[in-house]
């Protein structure tokens, strides 16, 4: 029996692979090669012809199809290779095997089987590698697309009049940016010298008699403010009221807007959601942000806010500790306030201890503004950072999860100071997760937003939620529509990995919890008013946002301002919700 490749696949063959690898190839068939265009073994009256040829040939591949033929090859077919070289070779691939006649006819009831055999094993030993030739899917990146990755590293305070003396290793000192924090109109005044205008100075201090926050920013944030343009800085508009740019509050908004009072058992702590607790061990924070949702308690009283005290305390503690190991559905405790980062190294510790000798606790959140208003005290509190390490690293040997949460809302914020701090947090196994606020005129566009997720991604912290801005009192200048949030969504899906990308969510107003922002029964875009549902939190409510009214029409702001039309709109917006109930 003589197995012979077909001339096709032998011409292509040599012009892909060359001589030496044709004369594996036949060797490895266990063939007798053709010398001389005559067969080294006699021909036997038995034979089966298997032709192997080519589908393409390019240079660096090959694919093979193989079938059974009746008629073997002819000496005629050598005639295609004229090159004498590359016709020797070609005979070399003309190949048979002898057999007797016996072994021969014993076979060939099953020559389809063997010629399938020799088929796969040619394609094994000449199939090769394919190399894809490299395409071009996108022309290269623009610089500017990069921009997110460039951090601040220079020493920036010194544009301060107040701060132009202070050394690289002062300014990066914690305790140094705690004490000289601003927390009068009268210390911003000499800090900032004449580098503003004198009518700045005024305009922020009737804005502050305005506001439901007391004053408190930190040196690295007041830095950092553009003082070139300060009523347009994203900085200056989170953290300095201005009474010419206050505008009056939505007839429907209240203090305590979330109702987190409302649902607390025992003062400080906040069970609202089926297995998920709020726990305030105190009321301070390393700066007050004008945005505060939680302006009823946190810092000083105001002319504007007397507030709720919510001061640290063992026996408030003692109490919301019990209620939590007494409710065995609570695994999952957020520790904010207030700010954990104004916790004492051994209070934090304290607490993570408590919480995670709970079987029923799973998880704990220790919420914090403080990596982006004031990184230094990770870098240089080392009694603080080293307390949270421990207490992540315990909880992972218990199985449980411990992350730090924070909360930057800028691009600007996030400087190479930040890096340095997210790194060390990053080396000791610490996750850091960040939730933002929307806020008009200071990332309410596509362009703000993707920047700030990009750039968290940068220094390894995860981008978790977008709040629509929580119905707060004092602040309506700074709410955007749910609308805006919608689209800017859209426009910043995409840019990065999911898992890097930010939910944007509603706040539910009284006590409904967070909403995905596209979740919606019925949303008015004229009118402003958005209706939620929260089945698992509170089943049968309705929940209703409001847009801010600077936003609507003028004749729907005239429709806001008159009682009855007010009850009107909202009544219908809860009908047509009610009406579109799966």
């Amino acid at each position: 029996m003589s197995p012979h490749v077909g001339a096709a696949f032998a011409d292509a063959l040599v012009e892909a692979v060359g001589c030496a690898l044709v004369a594996a190839l036949a060797d490895a068939l266990g063939t007798a090669l053709v010398v001389g265009g005559a067969l080294a073994d006699g021909a036997t009256d038995a034979v089966v012809t298997v032709t192997v040829e080519l589908d393409a040939v390019a240079v660096g591949t090959g694919v093979m199809s193989g079938f059974l033929s009746s008629q073997p090859p002819t000496a005629a077919t050598a005639a295609k290779v004229s090159d004498p070289s590359k016709r020797r070779c070609k005979r070399a691939i003309l190949a048979n095997v002898s057999a007797t006649a016996n072994r021969a006819q014993a076979r060939s009831c099953n020559s389809w089987r063997r010629g399938r055999t020799i088929e796969k094993e040619v394609r094994q030993m000449t199939t090769l590698p394919i190399v894809p030739e490299v395409k071009l899917q996108k022309p290269p990146v623009d610089s500017s697309a990069l921009a997110y990755r460039e951090l601040r590293g220079d020493e920036f305070w010194r544009g301060v009049p107040g701060f132009a003396a202070v050394s690289r290793e002062t300014f990066l000192d914690h305790l140094w940016q705690a004490k000289h924090s601003i927390t009068k109109v009268s210390k911003l005044r000499d800090v900032l010298g004449d580098r503003v205008n004198p009518s700045f100075f005024d305009d922020v201090e009737l804005g502050i008699k305005r506001a439901p926050m007391s004053l408190r920013v930190s040196p690295y944030i007041l830095a950092l403010i553009d003082w070139d343009d300060p009523y347009s800085d994203p900085l200056r508009v989170q953290f300095l009221p201005v009474a010419s740019r206050l505008l009056p509050d939505h007839p429907k908004l209240d203090l305590d807007s979330l109702h987190e009072m409302e649902d607390a058992p025992t003062p400080g702590l906040t069970h609202r959601y089926p297995d998920k607790a709020l726990f305030l061990p105190l009321d301070q924070c390393p700066v007050y942000c004008r945005f505060c949702t939680r302006s009823y308690a946190i810092g000083l009283d105001t002319e504007e806010v007397e507030k709720v005290q919510l001061r640290v305390s063992e026996e408030r503690w003692k109490r919301a500790f019990e209620y939590i190991a007494s409710r065995p559905e609570l695994e999952d405790i957020v520790i904010s306030g207030g700010d954990a980062y104004q916790l004492r190294a051994a209070q934090l510790e304290e607490i993570g201890d408590a919480l995670l000798a709970m079987p029923n606790v799973r998880r704990m959140r220790f919420a914090t503004k403080g990596p982006a208003v004031m990184p230094q005290k990770i870098l240089t509190d080392g009694a603080w950072t080293d307390a949270l390490t421990r207490v992540v690293e315990k909880g992972r040997k218990l199985h449980k999860e411990v992350v730090l949460h924070t909360h930057f809302n800028h691009a600007v914020e996030i400087t190479e100071t930040t890096k340095l701090a997210m790194d060390l947090l990053s080396e000791r196994g610490i996750v850091v997760r960040n939730q933002t606020v929307l806020q008009r005129g200071v990332n309410d566009s596509p362009e703000a937003m993707t920047r700030l997720v990009k750039r968290l991604g940068h220094v390894n912290v995860h981008p978790y939620y977008v709040y629509v801005h929580d119905l707060v009192r004092g602040v309506e200048d700074l709410r955007t529509s749910v609308e805006t949030a919608l689209f800017i969504e859209k426009h910043v899906r995409g840019t990065t990995a999911g898992f890097n990308t930010p939910v944007f969510v509603v706040d539910a107003p009284g006590g409904g919890g967070k909403r995905d922002a596209h979740s919606y029964e019925y949303y008015d875009r004229d009118t402003g008013v958005s209706v939620y549902q929260a089945p698992s939190v509170k089943p049968g409510q309705f929940f209703l946002y409001f847009d801010p009214l600077h936003q609507l029409s003028v004749h729907q702001q005239r429709r806001w301002a008159d009682s009855i039309q007010v009850d009107f709109m909202v009544n219908d917006a809860l009908l047509k919700a009610r009406q579109r109930l799966r």
